[in-house]
């Protein structure tokens, strides 16, 4: 009899516990963040940026993601490679230095990501990163170009805009977006335009 009763009473309190349960759902404040959830801003901080002249392959408008310091060395390597440092105004002749040390990036925490504009024969341009964001799944990168106006002037100085970043890993794919500078409606507002010649006078003639 003794042991029925202990039996029931186990059994009772197992029912209660389950219905406990599912009266009492985990808080979604406890539930770990999906893509689908808004997007945030992931931390990111700048390496290096130019808007000088860069002798490397990296001579077309292109966007990289490294991963790891084999790839990080190659690319710091090609952007440096070719480094006169300062110039002795007695003696005009460029002096070469030797390659800066590669900024250390933990990789483990880390990626790095490179932004190229491309060469040009002239300067006015620049491109720099202006948001980093996890949205649906993705990192995407959000990146601003600026280009002279129709009627600026710019100098035969030889350009390769970049911009360099290091971010916090996430493991997910890393997209790029790119936003048209077009404030005031006077000059190219996107790479596609600049590159085919088409400028623009004032906002009321863009298409």
């Amino acid at each position: 009899m003794r042991k029925s009763f202990v039996i029931i009473t186990l059994s009772m309190f197992v029912i209660i516990m389950g219905c406990q349960k599912k009266n009492n759902p985990v808080s979604p404040l406890m539930m770990p963040p999906t893509p689908s959830q808004t997007p945030f801003p992931i931390s990111w901080t700048l390496i290096e940026k130019s808007e000088g002249w860069a002798p490397s392959s990296h001579s077309t408008r292109q966007n990289m993601v490294i991963t790891d310091h084999n790839d990080w060395q190659q690319l710091w390597n090609s952007l440096h490679y070719f480094n006169i440092g300062s110039i002795n105004p007695a003696d005009p002749t460029p002096t070469p230095q030797p390659t800066p040390v590669a900024p250390d990036v933990d990789f483990n925490t880390e990626i790095v990501v490179a932004v190229f504009m491309g060469d040009f024969g002239s300067s006015g341009k620049s491109t720099k990163v202006i948001q980093v964001a996890h949205d649906n799944g993705l990192i995407n990168v959000s990146i601003e170009e600026k280009y002279p106006g129709c009627d600026e002037f710019s100098p035969t100085i030889p350009q390769s805009p970049y911009y360099i970043i290091r971010v916090t890993k996430t493991g997910l794919p890393v997209n790029f977006l790119y936003e048209d500078e077009d404030a005031d409606g006077d000059g190219y507002s996107n790479y596609d335009e600049y590159r085919a010649g088409t400028c623009y006078q004032d906002a009321a003639s863009h298409p």
